[in-house]
């Protein structure tokens, strides 16, 4: 099965070590074969997010699939806001999906193909979520997938 396109909207504010890591996790373990990441920046006066996101780009920059747009929006507009911001700008028409992550997660190998085939398994499907392990103890979150 040919898979279809997901524009992963992240929104980052401050906190450009964490953002750093979780870019690095989402590329080291986004084995999908075709997807594109959107971050808008939320309105960041640390510098050092800038320099992150740009040399994020740099290293994206001739990828065959995990484009990275990035935006830079001067206020903080909120979650919801920023969100919505990026929705209506940053994603590709082509996208058949749009997976929203937070810009702290870290991301297990195969995550992405495994929540496009739940999605796909029946037309029903609004909405699928990947199980949320919280790192300082054992306890789960959501888990639509099993």
């Amino acid at each position: 099965m040919d898979q279809p396109l997901t524009s992963i909207v992240m929104l980052s504010c401050e906190r450009p070590e964490i953002l750093r890591r979780t870019l690095d996790s989402l590329y080291a373990n986004t084995d999908s074969e075709y997807f594109e990441l959107c971050v808008l920046d939320n309105g960041s006066s640390d510098p050092h997010v800038r320099e992150v996101l740009q040399r994020a780009e740099a290293e994206r920059q001739d990828a065959a699939n995990g484009k990275l747009k990035v935006q830079y929006h001067p206020q903080n507009l909120g979650c919801g806001g920023g969100r919505k911001r990026a929705l209506e700008d940053m994603i590709s028409s082509e996208a058949a999906y749009v997976a929203m992550v937070d810009n702290d997660m870290l991301f297990s190998p195969g995550w992405l193909p495994a929540l496009v085939r739940r999605m796909e398994e029946d037309p029903l499907f609004g909405a699928v979520t990947p199980i949320v392990a919280y790192p300082t103890d054992s306890r789960l979150g959501s888990d639509a997938g099993r």
